[in-house]
């Protein structure tokens, strides 16, 4: 059971000197979460470069030592002829600079594509368009099996303990450990639980930050929030972020232990404090500073402040009354219950016809999906909750792998 009377968060002072510009404190001892990854990818790939020079070696010795052939002319012929081999061998040795995270998921998305599509499997053509250029695209039209295809393979090869294995190794003593780990897990929970409030989203490896001499956690940039994730190209399904690094370095039970009461003591906090937290954000409506125009989505209908800000305050007072959004997973399909709403198309082979007539009928069924996907039907409230309740649901929902493989590619939803 966790005793501890007290939750407390990071904070750093933001001062405005204009409308667009000022000073932000710089955070003492922090290290992001991208820099810990990137270690481990350098490590990784200088690893793989140095078996691969070994593997050259081997067979440069072994070419070496074999006796060649004693056909006329054979002895300097076969032996010219190892020796290009291993010199061009000898060039492609893997290179000890990694991939960036966004082309290393264009990379196996390109895989895993070209492993599934077959004869009978189509899928729109601007579809594989806009993934040779690594576009940014309507995720809507990719197909979701293939989507979550692509992130448990890159889950599957990417170490689930960098997170912990940081911490345990900046610790000189078990007792420290666990209060280096305790400590994690209480500010994960209080900065999770803060930014499913106020919707804080954009929550990637660079945005989030790890003292590693207390376990304390420290979230910066907070220019996306209040729901804005959710209006963004590639929309933001979780609310904050809980990925399998993250769960790790919570300690022994994960999500179970430390993590879960903290949520719901946090939780129970902000509920018991909901007026005064409501009394705080009425100053939006009067702030002439304030500009939240930033914040509405690609609506053809323009809203005032006033009105923003009654829509930021609603939104908050029904999470603070038990209420969540939650991402509608049945909306991916369409009405006739098809294959065509992930944006593909499986035909029998004596049915094919021609390029012509395949593409057309893509196009059609592509059309009608994107028709019947509405931005009102891609949310769900959900009833009112419980405290407990309203956890498990936002836990379920940051770990859903369904939901992790719809975020954007730069949010290295696999570390």
């Amino acid at each position: 059971m966790d005793t501890l009377p007290f939750y407390q968060t990071a904070t750093y002072s933001v001062t405005p000197l204009g409308q667009r510009c000022g000073l932000i404190q710089w955070v003492e001892g922090s290290t992001p979460l991208f820099q810990l990854y990137w270690k481990w990818r350098v490590r990784r790939t200088k690893f793989l470069a140095e078996l691969e020079e070994i593997k050259l070696n081997k067979q440069q010795a072994n070419t070496n030592n074999s006796t060649p052939s004693t056909k006329r002319g054979g002895l300097i012929d076969i032996s010219q002829k190892h020796k290009s081999n291993v010199k061009d061998k000898s060039s492609t040795i893997l290179s000890t600079e990694p991939t960036r995270p966004i082309e290393h998921f264009f990379d196996k998305l390109k895989e895993v594509f070209a492993e599934n599509v077959c004869p009978f499997l189509f899928i729109n053509f601007s579809i594989l368009q806009d993934i040779a250029k690594q576009r940014v695209a309507d995720r809507r039209r990719w197909p979701p099996k293939l989507m979550l295809r692509v992130l448990q393979d890159l889950i599957a090869e990417t170490p689930r303990d960098i997170l912990a294995k940081e911490i345990w190794m900046h610790s000189s003593t078990s007792g420290s450990w666990w209060e280096r780990t305790q400590n994690f897990a209480r500010t994960t929970a209080v900065s999770s639980m803060i930014g499913a409030l106020f919707g804080l989203g954009d929550r990637h490896l660079d945005n989030v930050l790890i003292n590693l001499s207390t376990g304390q956690v420290v979230h910066v940039d907070w220019n996306v929030c209040f729901g804005k994730g959710k209006q963004l190209r590639v929309p933001e399904i979780v609310e904050f972020r809980l990925t399998g690094n993250i769960m790790h370095a919570l300690g022994p039970t994960k999500v179970e232990g430390i993590f879960r009461q903290s949520c719901e003591r946090v939780l129970e906090m902000l509920r018991g404090d909901k007026r005064i937290i409501l009394f705080l954000l009425e100053t939006f409506k009067f702030d002439a500073m304030l500009d939240l125009s930033l914040l509405q989505g690609p609506s053809t209908t323009r809203k005032t402040n006033d009105e923003m800000a009654s829509e930021i305050i609603h939104r908050i007072e029904q999470k603070l009354l038990g209420y969540e959004l939650i991402y509608n997973k049945s909306g991916e399909k369409d009405v006739e219950g098809s294959e065509m709403a992930s944006g593909m198309l499986r035909l029998p082979k004596e049915n094919l016809g021609d390029e012509d007539e395949i593409k057309n009928n893509i196009e059609l069924q592509t059309f009608k999906r994107e028709q019947s996907s509405t931005p009102s039907s891609e949310w769900i409230e959900s009833a009112q909750l419980s405290v407990e309740d309203q956890v498990d649901l936002l836990i379920n929902e940051a770990t859903d792998l369904s939901n992790l493989s719809l975020m954007y590619e730069g949010w290295t939803a696999w570390v």
